[in-house]
């Protein structure tokens, strides 16, 4: 008779199992799977961008840095111009 009984314990359990926990825990385990996915999408949407703008701001500094030669070069143009004409106002003298 324990035997039959233990047997409808067990049926009973795992009925209860099947119907209420298993369901249960298989919600919140994918709830903190699709918070998980969120996130890895979220990282990955946040690095795509980063690359973007790194490569802008990249751009942007060789711009610059193009400018700068250029404006060096003429500073350097400028500053023989005019060792060039202080020379001549030294041999006028």
């Amino acid at each position: 008779m324990t035997t039959i009984e233990n047997q409808k314990g067990m049926e009973s359990f795992n009925q209860l199992l099947s119907t209420w926990v298993t369901p249960i825990l298989l919600g919140i385990v994918g709830f903190f799977v699709m918070g998980i996915l969120t996130d890895v999408k979220d990282i990955k949407a946040n690095q795509i961008l980063f690359v973007k703008e790194q490569a802008a701001m990249q751009a942007k500094v060789e711009n610059l840095e193009h400018r700068v030669l250029g404006l060096e070069k003429w500073l350097d143009e400028v500053d023989k111009a005019q060792r060039q004409h202080e020379r001549d106002q030294n041999r006028r003298k």
